[in-house]
Protein backbone atom coordinates (compact mmCIF):
# COMPACT_ATOMS: atom_id res chain seq x y z
CA UNK A 1 0.00 0.00 0.00
CA UNK A 2 1.28 3.41 -0.65
CA UNK A 3 1.00 6.00 2.01
CA UNK A 4 0.94 9.88 0.69
CA UNK A 5 2.97 12.25 2.57
CA UNK A 6 3.65 16.22 1.59
CA UNK A 7 7.38 16.79 0.17
CA UNK A 8 8.78 19.14 2.40
CA UNK A 9 7.44 16.86 5.48
CA UNK A 10 9.31 13.66 4.23
CA UNK A 11 11.80 15.35 3.90
CA UNK A 12 12.30 17.33 7.03
CA UNK A 13 11.37 13.80 8.54
CA UNK A 14 14.50 11.73 6.81
CA UNK A 15 16.36 14.59 6.25
CA UNK A 16 17.07 15.00 10.37
CA UNK A 17 18.26 10.98 10.90
CA UNK A 18 21.58 9.86 10.88
CA UNK A 19 22.64 7.61 7.97
CA UNK A 20 23.41 4.74 10.22
CA UNK A 21 19.74 5.25 11.44
CA UNK A 22 18.15 5.64 7.91
CA UNK A 23 19.82 2.41 7.47
CA UNK A 24 18.58 0.78 10.21
CA UNK A 25 15.01 1.70 10.00
CA UNK A 26 14.55 1.55 6.27
CA UNK A 27 16.60 -1.69 5.44
CA UNK A 28 15.31 -0.89 1.91
CA UNK A 29 17.44 2.26 1.62
CA UNK A 30 20.60 0.52 1.26
CA UNK A 31 20.26 0.74 -2.92
CA UNK A 32 19.69 4.51 -2.33
CA UNK A 33 22.27 5.20 -0.37
CA UNK A 34 24.97 3.34 -2.54
CA UNK A 35 23.35 5.17 -5.57
CA UNK A 36 24.17 8.51 -4.49
CA UNK A 37 26.48 8.09 -1.94
CA UNK A 38 28.68 5.31 -2.78
CA UNK A 39 29.82 2.44 -1.54
CA UNK A 40 32.07 3.72 1.01
CA UNK A 41 29.31 5.59 3.25
CA UNK A 42 28.39 1.85 4.64
CA UNK A 43 31.87 1.51 6.60
CA UNK A 44 32.24 5.51 7.46
CA UNK A 45 32.32 5.97 10.79
CA UNK A 46 30.96 8.90 10.15
CA UNK A 47 27.25 7.34 9.61
CA UNK A 48 26.77 7.27 12.82
CA UNK A 49 27.07 11.19 13.26
CA UNK A 50 26.17 12.58 9.75
CA UNK A 51 22.27 13.74 9.03
CA UNK A 52 20.82 12.38 5.88
CA UNK A 53 21.00 16.09 4.71
CA UNK A 54 24.66 16.64 5.28
CA UNK A 55 25.40 13.24 3.44
CA UNK A 56 23.99 14.63 0.79
CA UNK A 57 25.32 17.78 0.33
CA UNK A 58 29.08 15.93 1.48
CA UNK A 59 28.92 13.78 -1.32
CA UNK A 60 27.18 16.64 -3.61
CA UNK A 61 23.93 14.67 -4.35
CA UNK A 62 20.74 16.60 -5.47
CA UNK A 63 18.58 16.49 -2.53
CA UNK A 64 15.49 16.44 -4.63
CA UNK A 65 16.18 13.51 -6.81
CA UNK A 66 17.84 11.53 -3.10
CA UNK A 67 14.26 11.88 -1.42
CA UNK A 68 12.26 11.17 -4.26
CA UNK A 69 14.17 7.83 -4.91
CA UNK A 70 13.68 6.89 -1.48
CA UNK A 71 10.13 7.61 -1.47
CA UNK A 72 9.88 5.54 -4.42
CA UNK A 73 11.93 2.38 -2.78
CA UNK A 74 9.55 3.20 0.34
CA UNK A 75 6.61 3.25 -1.61
CA UNK A 76 5.60 6.73 -0.34
CA UNK A 77 3.64 9.13 -2.93
CA UNK A 78 5.01 12.59 -2.64
CA UNK A 79 2.45 15.32 -2.63
CA UNK A 80 3.40 18.80 -3.20
CA UNK A 81 3.04 20.98 0.10
CA UNK A 82 -0.52 23.34 0.07
CA UNK A 83 0.60 26.28 -1.15
CA UNK A 84 0.02 29.08 1.25
CA UNK A 85 -2.91 31.62 0.69
CA UNK A 86 -0.88 34.65 1.84
CA UNK A 87 1.94 33.62 -0.13
CA UNK A 88 0.91 34.82 -4.04
CA UNK A 89 -0.93 37.68 -2.70
CA UNK A 90 -0.60 41.10 -4.49
CA UNK A 91 0.42 43.76 -2.00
Amino acid sequence: MTRREPFESFRTRIGGLKVSELLGQFPESQAIVFNHFGASCFECPGKTEETVDLAIRVHESLAEEFYRDLAATLKIELKPEKPSPLKDRKT
